[in-house]
């Protein structure tokens, strides 16, 4: 019976929470590429206006990433160095890119 109480509680903590808007996490995944193929292991971070900041993370063995933001909107997200505005949505969202370099500089595009 304490339990159902407990997990009761908590259920209604997350509701309370969620129409606060503290569950508006918005997420974008895909892969990076460089050279045309995988770009594992590249650092990336993600800067958004008026939001903490998330934590550094890297793609994978794959290329492949999961980035979240606390809520939908612009934010400049940096790969290995070259940075690119993405838009977060209420539902997960696909972004492929394409790391390069121009000119001397690193350079990110959507692919």
């Amino acid at each position: 019976m304490a339990n159902a109480i407990s997990m009761s509680a908590r259920a209604l903590a997350v509701l309370a929470l969620c129409q606060s808007g503290a569950c508006e996490a918005a997420t974008i995944y895909g892969s990076v590429f460089e050279d045309g193929t995988p770009a594992a292991n590249k650092r990336m971070t993600l800067e958004c206006s008026g939001q903490p900041q998330p934590q550094p993370t890297q793609t994978d063995g794959h290329g492949n990433y999961r980035l979240i933001s606390a809520r939908p909107g612009a934010c400049d997200l940096t790969v290995d160095g070259a940075t690119l505005r993405v838009i977060f949505y209420g539902n997960p969202v696909n972004y492929d890119f394409v790391l390069g370099n121009e000119s001397g500089r690193r350079t990110l595009r959507q692919r």
